[in-house]
Order: structure tokens, then C-alpha cells, then sequence
């Protein structure tokens, strides 16, 4: 898979959510007047589908956002006459049609292919495939039976190196879910060229064994298309021989990489930590003891590369957005990229992806003069647009700039009333990042509507925990400075006071705290303590182990310790605080009691101790 194609399948799934949350806030204002807030919101939503189909070309989809802008716009307007309500109504109609053209993109399907998703290669035909006698038998028994009947077209990775032996795999994961008729090629020669497959296939089960058969890795593409029974049948049955309907057509969710959600990617960290917890403790003459110890630290350090992606993987799909994009508006433009080695999470790697989609954009709509005018300024015909990317420290800076006309402060000044000298930096940066301000003249697919860098500054402040700053000079060009927190590693603590001690429990393992109550402690077989809490009678422990023959407790809180799937009570003097430290400095220490172990953070010794949650075990 491209890196083109993997980004269009993260856009796609973030579309659907978006499109909910979209269809509950119009919805809203279908009833009532909504606030500035949910108004903005909407707005940003649009935006953030229309940046994403900007950026991959999807131009349809594109132009019909651009509408539903406009038609906000103008229900905006109209807050607080009878025109608002039936404004939502249109704009809230609008959102299938665009939900289904989002759709049809992924499906590939009404737009006849593109570079992104290649037609199949030597896809057969239904009318050109025929079944022996005995297919044709098999195919009479599941129509008798009433089951489904489908074509599946599967793409294999052309760099997977056993394209049979996957092929072999796809077919014996389909027929242990559904009824495979026929297999095109055959796999009796394993010398046939197996890019592409094409199952006949029926179920009783719906699609969803389907995909659950082909959810493997090296498949690129897959296709499952409804078929008539009259397609193979010798008989005319009045009907369109070729009747058939588009089920679903999806990229399938790995190649070459398995791809793993960060909460995946957290709880296998966490299960490290529990493995090293109970190696720690084997006395170190122990020929296993160390080698398990390396081998855990050496899945620890696997595993935080898989957590980070470089940003410059973004670079050859941002290099084709502002080339396309220069073409459209008959502007000359180079880009050009320097550093963006560094990793960034996946999420944070989308929303800075939609950041720089935005500043792009903002610089050939606002900043790149057309080649007459660079030329009548003695410049250059093209235009250039540098991404330029490094870390500082454990931060990370990425500067986007041009070489075009500048903010055009005359403009600004103009309509804020603002001392045009003092319109530099911050103040300046503040005004352009207001919701709808405008230093453009016209509205077009580009920019116009105001929102574009307040989207900038909304998505860098409070979903990057970064910040932007700006500066220009008047016909020598705009640079804004993306300045992101480093992408570390934590591992959440929540830490405590027991008995006279500072200790310390991963947050996963805590499933509540509450106030003590001695009314809720009971006391059973072997003097032991229980804790009835929420329905549930819970073991009472200590860091010493299980809690006995105690006339009163007089600590004010209870932790709610859980652990492989137990949970027990945990009275606590004191709840200090949760703090998160970052997993490369946090070091296990001695154990100096049963799971209790001392702590190093970098070179300097913990004031607390660590608690293994397995005292519960």
C-alpha cells in the first residue's frame, strides 16, 4: 500500500464520526437557535472534511462541501428569523449526499478509478466465467437453500513474496465460513499470476465472514459484489443477466505492516511492565533471570518505534497537494522539504497533516502571487513553499513559509481599525486566527471563509498542546512556526500514602476511589476483611497482603485495586497525586519488600515506591 493510499483510509475513517457528529449538531439546530460554540463546530467539522478531500483530489466531494459551506454561511445569517430552522433542514438534507460520496471514493465505484485506487487488472467478467457441472451443481444446492450469491475480487501485494501461498490461505479461510463455488485462476497451477482473485462464492451468513476470511495481511484491495442467480443460469428467467449490486469494496486493514491502534500499542506496554514485575523478583544467580530482562527491555524499545511515525512520511502526498493545487488557481509553485525525521503519534501525525494541508493552502491562495506579478516584483515566475521540520530539544518546530506578497496588513488594519504598524507577531497572528476573518475579497474553494487559521490555532493549542507564531514582511513572504511538545512515552502513576509510605500503582490498575466508610467493612471466615462496595464484597489488603483481625480502620479512603481480572479494597491515608513519567527514565529498582520495589527516575532515586498490582493475584 502507498502512503497515499494508507493516509486516504485514515481520512475515510475519521470521516464517519465527523459525518455523526455533524448530523447531531444540525440536527440540533433543526429545533433551536444553538449557540456560538455548536455554530463553530459545525463549521470546523466542514472544513476538516473539506481540507482532507482537498488534499487527495477528491473534487467532487470537495465542491459539494464548498456548497454546504455557503449554505451555512447564509444560515448563520439568519439566526433568530424563520428562515434558520428551514436552512438547517437543507443543510442537514445535504449530508447523505455527502456521506455517499465520501463513500462511492473509497468504493471507487461512480468515479471510474483514479491513481489512487487502481482498477482491478484482468478482472474476469462474470459473463466470461464458466462453471463445470459439478459448480453448476454446487451453485443449484445454495440457491435451493437460499443463500447469498457473490463475487469477491481480492488484490494481493505485488511485493508479497508468496502470492500462491497467500491465495492458498484466502481460500481455505473463505471455505471455513462460507461455500466457495469457484476460484479464478486456479489454484492447481502455482505458477499462474495470482494479483488478482476472484471468488464465486454463496453465504448464509451475510458479508461479514467474507471479510473476516480476507482480513489478512499483503491484500491490498477487496471487493464483494451481489449477484443474480440468472448470471450462471442456462435459462432465461426474464430478468438482466448481469444483475448485480455493489456490496462493499475496502482496503483491507494491513500490508506489509500490521498496524496497531495506541491503546493496543499501551496495553502491551503495560503487560511488559507486569512481566518485569515478576522477573525482577528471581534471585539473580538464575541462568533465565537476565536474558528475560533483555529480551523484555529489547520488546520495550520495539515497541515505542512502533508507536511513532516520521513526519516526512507525509511529504510526498503534501508535495502532490501543492502541485495540484498551484495548477488549479494558474500559479507556478516549488516545494521544497527539509528535515521531518522525527516521529510524532499517529493520531497527532493526522491533525498535523490537516494543519499543514491549511497553511498550504493559505499560502497559494493568499501568499504566491500569479507569475505576472512575481515577475512585474522582480521575482522568480514560481513561487516557493518550504516545509521545513527539525527537533529542538524534546520539542519539535515546523516552519511552513513562501516567498510570496505577505499578510496584506493594509487589509487587516482596514477592517479592525488597528494601528497598521503595530500589526506584526502576536497581535497580529490573534486577529487572523479570529473565527471568520478574512483578508480575501472573494469566497472560493481555497479560502475566504474565515476559518482556516482559526482551525490552525484551535487543532495546535488544544489538540497538539502546542502553540503558532507568525511572521511576514510586506512582498517577501509569511512564515508560521508550528512549536509541538515532545511525543513521549508516559506511563500514568497514581501515587499514595499507606501507613507512613509514598507508593505508587499504575493508573490501569486503579478502578476507583472512594471515602471510607467502617459501616461497609465486614468481617468473615478467618478473621479476614471484606469491603462491600457497590454490590461487590472485596478483599481488604495492605502492601504487607490480605487484611485480618483489624477492630477499626480509621484511614479516609478506599482504593480499588484491580488486577487480571480480580479487584480488592485498598484503605489509603492519603491520595497525593497522578503523575506521568516517561517510560525510557522510569526504572524498577530492588525489591525490597513482596511487591514493593524501589523506584529510579533517569539517575535520581524515586520518593516513592513502586506497588506490584499482582499483590492482589
Amino acid at each position: 500500500m502507498t502512503d497515499l493510499q494508507k493516509h486516504l483510509r485514515e481520512y475515510i475513517r475519521d470521516a464517519g464520526p465527523l459525518l455523526e457528529e455533524l448530523k447531531q449538531l444540525v440536527e440540533a439546530c433543526r429545533s433551536e437557535t444553538p449557540s456560538k460554540e455548536t455554530l463553530d463546530e459545525i463549521f470546523r467539522h466542514l472544513h476538516s472534511l473539506k481540507s482532507g478531500a482537498s488534499f487527495f483530489q477528491i473534487t467532487d466531494v470537495e465542491q459539494h462541501i464548498h456548497s454546504m459551506e455557503s449554505l451555512f454561511e447564509d444560515m448563520k445569517n439568519a439566526a433568530g428569523t424563520p428562515d434558520f430552522a428551514k436552512m438547517s433542514d437543507r443543510l442537514y438534507q445535504g449530508l447523505p449526499l455527502l456521506e455517499q460520496l465520501i463513500l462511492e471514493k473509497v468504493l471507487d465505484h461512480s468515479n471510474g478509478g483514479d491513481e489512487l485506487f487502481p482498477e482491478d487488472q484482468g478482472r474476469e467478467t462474470d459473463d466470461r466465467i464458466e462453471l463445470t457441472a459439478f459448480e453448476k451443481q454446487l451453485l443449484a444446492e445454495a440457491e435451493d437453500r437460499e443463500e447469498t450469491l457473490c463475487r469477491l475480487t481480492v488484490q494481493i501485494d505485488p511485493e508479497e513474496r508468496l502470492p500462491y501461498v497467500r491465495s492458498y490461505l484466502l481460500l481455505n479461510n473463505l471455505e471455513l465460513k462460507v461455500n466457495v463455488i469457484k476460484t479464478l485462476p486456479s489454484l492447481d497451477n502455482p505458477d499462474q499470476d495470482f494479483s488478482t482473485l476472484t471468488f464465486i462464492l454463496t453465504s448464509d451468513s451475510g458479508d461479514e465472514p467474507v471479510f473476516q476470511a480476507v482480513n489478512v495481511d499483503g491484500i491490498l484491495q477487496t471487493s464483494l459484489v451481489n449477484l443474480d442467480y440468472s448470471v450462471f443460469s442456462d435459462e432465461d428467467r426474464g430478468g438482466t443477466r448481469l444483475s448485480e449490486s455493489l456490496i462493499k469494496e475496502s482496503l483491507a486493514p494491513v500490508i506489509k505492516k500490521v498496524e496497531l491502534e495506541t491503546d493496543s500499542i499501551v496495553r502491551l506496554k503495560d503487560t511488559l511492565q507486569e512481566m518485569k514485575e515478576i522477573v525482577l523478583p528471581l534471585p539473580p544467580g538464575l541462568p533465565q533471570r537476565e536474558p528475560l530482562l533483555g529480551l523484555i527491555k529489547e520488546m520495550e524499545e520495539n515497541l515505542s518505534t512502533v508507536s511513532l511515525v516520521p513526519l516526512s512520511s507525509l511529504y510526498p502526498n503534501l508535495r502532490r497537494f501543492i502541485e495540484e493545487t498551484a495548477k488549479g488557481v494558474g500559479k507556478q509553485i516549488i516545494c521544497e522539504f527539509r528535515g521531518g525525521l522525527f516521529g510524532l503519534k499517529i493520531r497527532n501525525l493526522e491533525i498535523v497533516s490537516r494543519v499543514l494541508i491549511q497553511l498550504i493552502r493559505n499560502a497559494v491562495s493568499h501568499g504566491i502571487e500569479i507569475p505576472e506579478e512575481r515577475t512585474a516584483a522582480g521575482k522568480a515566475p514560481q513561487g516557493t513553499i518550504m516545509i521545513d521540520a527539525r527537533a529542538v530539544g524534546d520539542s519539535f518546530r515546523i516552519d511552513v513559509s513562501d516567498d510570496g506578497r505577505g499578510v496584506n496588513t493594509d487589509s487587516v488594519a482596514e477592517q479592525t481599525g488597528a494601528d497598521r504598524d503595530s500589526l506584526e507577531g502576536d497581535q497580529l497572528l490573534r486577529i487572523l486566527t479570529r473565527a471568520g476573518f478574512s483578508t480575501s475579497d472573494k469566497v472560493d474553494r481555497l479560502a475566504g471563509r474565515g476559518i482556516g487559521l482559526d482551525l490552525v490555532n484551535h487543532d495546535v493549542e488544544n489538540a497538539l498542546g502546542g502553540s503558532l507564531s507568525l511572521k511576514t514582511s510586506k512582498g517577501r513572504g509569511t512564515r508560521f512556526s508550528l512549536f509541538l511538545p515532545g511525543q513521549k512515552d508516559l506511563l500514568p502513576l497514581m501515587i499514595f500514602q499507606l501507613e507512613g509510605r509514598l507508593l505508587a500503582l499504575p493508573k490501569r490498575n486503579v478502578a476507583g476511589v472512594f471515602p471510607m466508610d467502617e459501616a461497609q467493612i465486614i468481617k468473615k471466615e478467618h478473621n479476614l476483611l471484606y469491603c462491600h462496595l457497590a454490590g461487590d464484597e472485596l478483599p481488604l489488603f495492605s502492601y504487607g497482603g490480605m487484611l485480618s483481625r483489624r477492630s477499626s480502620i480509621e484511614t479516609p479512603y478506599i482504593l480499588i485495586v484491580q488486577h487480571l481480572g480480580r479487584k480488592a479494597a485498598m484503605p489509603v491515608d492519603d491520595l497525593v497525586m497522578e503523575r506521568e513519567y516517561p517510560r525510557d527514565t522510569f526504572y524498577l529498582g530492588q525489591q525490597k519488600e513482596p511487591f514493593l520495589y524501589e523506584v529510579t527516575l533517569g539517575t535520581d532515586a524515586a520518593d516513592f515506591m513502586y506497588m506490584s498490582p499482582g499483590l492482589i493475584g
